[in-house]
């Protein structure tokens, strides 16, 4: 089991640190609520985050707002661009001469590069799938529990 590291801020709650592998959307939603909860106000927010991080999500962090410190953001702008850094590495789209093999590891590639954690399975099967072609590969992919992993 990881190993797991609980904040206490504020008066009404905890969070757990965030990361790097973790969901970074149910995170976000959490502390979304976790400062609600708090009534933390606008200018504190961006220090809530940065200290319910873990120091390799830091950095990625750190590099996204390079040249500026991530404290020098405003809160909406640090949690759009931790939004876009996975968006943007898995917005793939299969190309006509790939063949299913080769769409196959170039989503597992992109999707390693997204730290989705316990969900990358799930995500790369529907990646994969959505990039497929109407034909005999994809009726027998539907044909499939969804419970089945998929394999090169």
């Amino acid at each position: 089991m990881a190993n797991v590291t609980v904040i206490n801020i504020g008066n009404l709650a905890s969070l757990r640190t965030y990361n790097i592998g973790d969901d970074w959307e149910i995170f976000a939603e959490r502390l979304e609520q976790y400062l609600k909860a708090n009534k933390v106000e606008e200018e504190r927010k961006v220090s809530v985050l940065i200290t319910t991080i873990s120091e390799e999500a830091y950095k990625t962090l750190k590099n996204l707002c390079d040249p500026v410190k991530p404290y020098e953001k405003y809160y909406a702008d640090i949690v759009k661009l931790l939004d876009n850094q996975r968006r943007v590495t898995f917005d793939l789209l299969r190309q006509g001469a790939e063949s299913i093999n080769e769409w196959f590891v170039k989503v597992k590639k992109a999707a390693a590069d997204c730290e989705f954690g316990t969900s990358l399975t799930e995500r790369v099967k529907d990646k994969f799938v959505v990039g497929l072609k109407p034909g005999r590969v994809l009726g027998r992919l539907c044909e499939e529990k969804p419970s089945r992993e998929l394999q090169t």
